[in-house]
């Protein structure tokens, strides 16, 4: 838990929160299940989020535009390589508790089209770099190579 507490000293207790977990299940034909810690509302907007393990390391650092989607849909449903990895760690090693950063997300009418968009993708960039120069590598889950 070392690096999220840093993160929250940094950020603030109130800006780092508990989301909830992801544990093996045979109950979804990819053997995950998430598990949320309801407080009040679940953010279901852009949000940077850790992956920790039960021993307290960290595995991942994420961006998502959606992070309600990301825990219940694709991460559980979703095949592709960096999916499938996480999804084996938490079969074959064990279950991740998921905190997250919510950002919120911006919006213009330009050129005929909404765009949006959030700094989520920014702020994940920043924090592995910053893990990086401090631990001298990026966070297991965050790379392709095993």
């Amino acid at each position: 838990m070392e690096y999220i507490n840093e993160i929250v000293d940094k950020l603030g207790p109130d800006n780092v929160q508990f989301y909830g977990k992801l544990k093996p299940s045979d109950k979804y034909a990819q053997g995950i299940i998430t598990e949320v810690h309801i407080n009040d509302t679940v953010h279901k907007g852009p949000a940077v989020y850790f992956l920790i393990n039960n021993s307290g390391k960290l595995l991942k650092i994420g961006q998502t535009a959606n992070i309600h989607d990301r825990m219940f849909r694709q991460y559980k449903c979703v095949v592709n390589a960096t999916n499938n990895r996480i999804r084996e760690h938490i079969r074959e090693v064990s279950p991740l508790q998921v905190y997250y950063i919510s950002l919120e997300q911006h919006s213009i009418n330009e050129f005929g089209y909404e765009l949006k968009t959030s700094y989520a993708s920014s702020l994940e960039y920043h924090l592995l770099k910053e893990f990086k120069e401090t631990y001298g590598e990026l966070p297991d889950l965050n790379t392709m190579i095993k």
